[in-house]
């Protein structure tokens, strides 16, 4: 009985990967230093301590609706260790929640 659980979780869980895409593609990566710097000085902001969400509308084309970037302070994270774990998690959770995004 408890093999069957397994079965039918495993089932779920692959058909749910199938109708929800959570990879994170260099198409999605923002990479252009044109457009990182368009980005700080015509984007709005949010922020709540330490986080500070830069956003901006554009057009990216309909392969691509959402480019993402992560950058961390060394002003508030001064070891890099520190900084790749917060970049890490920040794209991680993007990957996985991406899909309300859209």
């Amino acid at each position: 009985m408890v093999f069957y659980y397994v079965i039918i979780r495993t089932f779920a869980i692959e058909n749910l990967k199938t109708k929800m895409n959570f990879t994170y593609p260099k198409s999605e990566k923002l990479k252009s230093k044109t457009t990182i710097d368009l980005l700080f000085s015509k984007g709005k902001s949010v922020s709540k301590y330490p986080l500070r969400l830069v956003y901006m509308a554009g057009d990216f084309g309909e392969n691509t609706p959402v480019k993402m970037g992560v950058s961390v302070s060394k002003k508030h994270f001064k070891n890099a260790v520190d900084r790749n774990y917060f970049k890490r998690v920040l794209r991680e959770t993007y990957r996985l929640n991406k899909h309300l995004l859209l």
